[in-house]
């Protein structure tokens, strides 16, 4: 196997994928059944980081409907879950006070930290990290989660060592599942 990683977004994977550059990635869903063909890989829930002294900290968990008014942070366009987020926003018919694009989860969570925005995050990463002056609040909506697919241009016969790539990914993620979908909010 030839075996080369790239860690990027969503996009970026589509391109290598739709070029023939690479024989198989992993993206975030919803997935284009049309398009791709897709293996459900893992999945976390997404929580929200917020300041301790946000009103929004007092919350069990966060509704969409609470994010009314707020300066929202969250993972940049090129990501699936931010239009999945822009769709959510307007379904609820709800209008943050704006929304920050980060390319990397430090910014936002520093923005959260210092009382300026909140920061809508994955559960393994905010467990991940070391976070001060903010608590953890899981959103209530089950279905906003961080979705990743094992995916291949659809109409494509895998090579063998795609085949043996995929076999590996899907076997490795769940021996590994315990540590990985350890925490109160994981949903895998």
């Amino acid at each position: 196997i030839d075996l080369q990683l790239e860690e990027t977004n969503d996009r970026r994977v589509a391109e290598l994928l739709e070029s023939g550059v690479a024989d198989i990635g992993m993206m975030a869903g919803p997935v284009d059944r049309g398009r791709w063909e897709a293996l459900p890989f893992s999945r976390h829930r997404h929580v929200l980081v917020v300041n301790e002294k946000n009103p929004l900290a007092v919350k069990e968990h966060i509704e969409i409907r609470d994010l009314e008014g707020q300066i929202v942070t969250l993972l940049g366009r090129d990501y699936t879950p931010y239009s999945n987020y822009l769709r959510r926003f307007a379904e609820a018919g709800v209008q943050p006070a704006r929304l920050i694009e980060y390319a990397e989860g430090n910014a936002g969570l520093q923005l959260a930290a210092s009382n300026q925005a909140v920061c809508i995050f994955t559960d393994y990463a905010a467990r991940a990290l070391p976070l001060v002056n903010v608590v953890v609040r899981p959103l209530g909506d089950k279905s906003c989660s961080w979705d990743v697919f094992l995916v291949w241009k659809k109409g494509i016969v895998l090579s063998e060592e795609a085949r043996s790539f995929r076999t590996f990914a899907l076997g490795w993620i769940d021996s590994h599942r315990k540590e990985l979908f350890s925490w109160e909010y994981s949903v895998y």
